[in-house]
């Protein structure tokens, strides 16, 4: 996602959106470790489900029937709070409406 950097050095995470720079994690016991990678996740995941989002035309979404910048908007908007719902809704994104897209376009391919 543009204008967010993850930094992930030892056992610390950090991350800073727009000019807010925020240690989420800080430390080498391995609770940490595993929070550390749940963070990762939680951070990943959302962000590759909206750059693929960002990446599909609109005649795409449209042809399966839904809206791309509804899908953008509420993967940002979540994705900024720091919802959980962020992570929810990008794995909805990207085992369902992805794959869909991936159809649409492997058919279009054949014809």
């Amino acid at each position: 996602m543009k204008g967010s950097i993850v930094v992930i050095a030892l056992s610390t995470i950090s991350l800073r959106v727009l000019w807010f720079h925020v240690t989420l994690l800080h430390g080498q016991s391995p609770p940490t470790l595993v929070s550390l990678v749940l963070v990762s996740v939680a951070v990943i995941v959302p962000a590759w489900a909206i750059g693929h989002a960002v990446g599909t035309p609109i005649a795409n979404f449209t042809t399966i029937g839904r809206s791309k910048f509804r899908w953008i908007g509420w993967m940002v908007a979540l994705f900024l709070l720091g919802d959980f719902l962020s992570l929810l809704v990008a794995i909805y994104y990207l085992t369902r409406v992805r794959p869909q897209i991936r159809k649409l376009l492997v058919s279009n391919s054949v014809r």
